[in-house]
C-alpha cells in the first residue's frame, strides 16, 4: 500500500493511495456441502487493485464545520463469491468471478457546535459492474446498498456521550 497527502494551506488536505490485495478461498469455500451451497476445491485467489483520492477541510476550534469528499475503485480478479447461474438454481455455488469494478463516492460534514455538542451527516455510493454474464445471481459481492445516508448527533453529558444515529440504505432488490 502506497500513500500521499499534499496540504495546501492549513486547513486543506488533498490524499491519495493506492493497494493490492489478495485472499486465498477459505476452506468453507473450498470443500463446503450443503443443500443449499456448493464449495469448489478449483477456486484460485482473489486479487484486486485499490485506489481512492480525496480532500478535507481541517478548520478547527470549538464551533467549526469540515467537509470530506472521496472517491474510490476498485479492480478485482478471480473475486470469491457464492452465485447461482445457468438452468439449475437450486443451490449457490462458490465461485470465482473473473472481473469485478466497483466505483463509488463518498462525503461527509462535522459540525462542531461548542465542546459538547457535534453533528456528522454523510453519503456513500456504490456502484458494482462484472464481466460476467448478468443473469448471475450473486449472494455477497453484489448484495450491497447502492446508496448510504446517515446522520448522527452526539452530546457530551455528566454521565457519558449519549448519540442518535438515522441511517437510510437503499438497496437494488
Amino acid at each position: 500500500q502506497a500513500g500521499v497527502y499534499f496540504q495546501p494551506a492549513e486547513t486543506l488536505r488533498w490524499r491519495a493511495a493506492v493497494s493490492r490485495s489478495s485472499r486465498l478461498p477459505t476452506y468453507t469455500e473450498l470443500y463446503y456441502d450443503s443443500p443449499s451451497d456448493k464449495g469448489n476445491a478449483d477456486l484460485s485467489s482473489e486479487e484486486a487493485w485499490n485506489y481512492e483520492t480525496g480532500i478535507d477541510t481541517l478548520f478547527r476550534g470549538e464551533k467549526s464545520l469540515n467537509f470530506g469528499l472521496t472517491v474510490f475503485r476498485r479492480e478485482a480478479g478471480n473475486l470469491i463469491d457464492w452465485v447461482k447461474e445457468g438452468s439449475d438454481r437450486t443451490f449457490y455455488r462458490a465461485k470465482n468471478v473473473q472481473e469485478v469494478r466497483m466505483d463509488g463516492l463518498e462525503w461527509e460534514a462535522r459540525l462542531k457546535l461548542g465542546r459538547r455538542v457535534r453533528v456528522r451527516a454523510d453519503h456513500a455510493y456504490l456502484r458494482s459492474t462484472s464481466s460476467e454474464d448478468s443473469a448471475l445471481i450473486s449472494k455477497y459481492a453484489f448484495n450491497h446498498p447502492d446508496h448510504k445516508v446517515s446522520g448522527v448527533l452526539e452530546i457530551d453529558l455528566p454521565l457519558g456521550t449519549q448519540t442518535l444515529e438515522l441511517v437510510y440504505k437503499d438497496r437494488k432488490g
